[in-house]
């Protein structure tokens, strides 16, 4: 279970290139590619500095406006995919 406390940063092996309004990161151990659409390259911007699960979740609700809950559900969604690509490292 994802706490607000879960800790969240950018994988040592995941080289990130902005391209207008969308990031693609490149997996170097695995040689494989993630193209994120502006929201996930949203999460990937905030990520620049580790931080938590809950400091992610207020940072994107001052940024837009969207419920708690439904941000926090999309946040733990996307990281979850990030994370399953080896693009994020999470953690307590």
């Amino acid at each position: 279970m994802q706490t607000d406390q879960m800790r969240v940063a950018r994988a040592a092996k995941a080289l990130g290139a902005r391209i207008n309004d969308e990031v693609v990161i490149l997996q170097v151990d695995r040689g494989t590619y993630l193209k994120l659409n502006s929201h996930a390259s949203a999460i990937w911007d905030l990520l620049e500095e580790p931080t938590t699960l809950g400091q992610l979740c207020e940072r994107l609700q001052e940024r837009y406006a969207v419920a708690p809950e439904t941000c926090r559900a999309d946040v733990v969604e996307v990281l979850e995919q990030m994370r399953l690509e080896s693009v994020v490292e999470t953690g307590t």
